[in-house]
């Protein structure tokens, strides 16, 4: 049982809630783990401290469940007893009945999260995996599987209907054949999926809702307006609160890990930030005013992804700068199926990329993808980046300095 599960057992101990069977696994536990033992402690401790500083609560949190072997009257005393407790811990406590056998089963997690019940979900129950690294595996009486991961909050509900109130966040669903009046319900802030039986990944934010179909049929709608469309398996949409055009659907590409984007052409209407030049693209301010060159993020514009991270992946630059000095490339990635709610940002730089380079000379630089410098420490979930997964934006920066940059072409063999 990892810490967290430890933590939410002794916090059901505490409040009166937990089974004579988790009681058991409590006194199993306290007196073969030593950390079990300081967890409990620890929580003895600061529950008298809130049972005494705390005044202005309600009922419920104000009085903490007085136990036939309890009376915390000073502090000393409930450290007395915790160091009691934690080797003869009994179940015969004043117990509140459990609320039934539950809707769904939760059968792996990670990271953190919270869950109001140890191993299982109730109707109207709300779930939270916090932090890049967490997820929790969900199963359904009916053997529906529900994968949430990385800072993501839902609700779920149950009876004849199921219900899944993504709030934010991602969920990978594999969906048994669902009644035919009553199919399987997905509601985002954006949009509301109706499933009869399929597998998908759909992923929640503040104005876009993301659904990708691997097998079967979703039905989904805009909640703004109503429109609606099929999504198939294999197929993608995007439903954006803000757009006024309609629903639509694409198939999902394959994406490659080649690519090739020459700026003196066609793909300089990939350029989000960038002044056009004669020889590609030259730098330009962002809206916080920093300097540089900014593709396009595809993977919110509905093109899906400039390439895939290979195990050998090198991207190659042509450029040419007025004043060279240290710039900084950024490139950030997606999981390819949702696996993980948020992206992964990270920076590359080195010195030989200007080191020696003279005023307006062009030199072609190259950068090994799966070694950067530096990824944002509370998305990072590896030591290294995740092979496999999307590039959806890049940019090239030197902070608020000019350097005159100017980019021909960037492509990987």
């Amino acid at each position: 049982m990892n810490n967290i599960d430890q933590d939410l057992l002794i916090t059901r101990y505490l409040d009166d809630q937990a089974s004579d069977e988790e009681v058991d696994i409590l006194n199993q536990l306290l007196e073969t783990n030593p950390d079990t033992r300081g967890r409990y402690l620890s929580a003895t401790t600061q529950a008298f401290m809130i049972a005494q500083g705390v005044t202005e609560l309600d009922q419920r949190k104000k009085s903490f469940p007085v136990r036939k072997a309890v009376m915390f009257s000073t502090l000393a005393a409930c450290l007395v007893f915790a160091l009691i407790t934690v080797l003869s811990l009994k179940p015969e406590l004043s117990l509140k009945p459990e609320r039934g056998e539950g809707i769904a089963t939760l059968i792996d997690s990670g990271g953190k999260v919270e869950l109001p019940s140890l191993d299982r979900l109730f109707s109207g129950d709300t779930i939270k995996t916090l932090g890049a690294n967490s997820f929790l595996k969900i199963e359904f009486r009916d053997g529906t599987l529900l994968h949430l991961s990385g800072d993501t909050t839902a609700t779920v509900t149950g009876g004849k209907q199921k219900k899944l109130l993504l709030h934010v966040g991602a969920a990978t669903l594999s969906v048994s054949p669902q009644p035919t009046n009553f199919p399987l319900l997905v509601v985002t802030p954006v949009a509301e999926l109706t499933v009869k039986g399929t597998s998908f990944s759909v992923l929640s934010e503040r104005s876009q809702t993301h659904l990708e179909v691997t097998e079967g049929l979703v039905d989904l709608t805009r909640v703004v307006d109503g429109d609606s469309v099929l999504v198939e398996e294999g197929q993608y949409s995007i439903v954006d609160a803000n757009d006024d055009e309609d629903c639509w659907v694409k198939p999902i590409p394959l994406v490659s890990e080649k690519w090739n984007a020459d700026f003196r052409s066609s793909f300089r209407s990939m350029v989000q930030y960038g002044i056009e030049d004669e020889h590609g693209i030259r730098e330009g301010p962002f809206e916080n005013g920093i300097n540089g060159i900014a593709l396009e993020n595809v993977w919110t514009g509905g093109d899906y992804a400039y390439f895939k991270l290979g195990e050998n992946s090198k991207l190659k630059i042509r450029l040419k700068m007025d004043q060279p000095s240290w710039l900084n490339f950024f490139v950030l990635y997606r999981s390819p199926d949702y696996s993980f709610a948020r992206p992964q940002t990270c920076l590359y730089q080195d010195e030989e990329w200007w080191k020696g380079l003279n005023p307006g000379e062009w030199r072609t630089i190259e950068i090994p993808l799966t070694n950067p410098k530096f990824t944002e420490e509370d998305i990072l979930m590896r030591d290294n980046v995740p092979i496999g997964w999307y590039s959806f934006a890049l940019f090239m920066s030197s902070g608020q300095e000019t350097r005159g940059l100017v980019i021909e072409k960037m492509w990987i063999e």
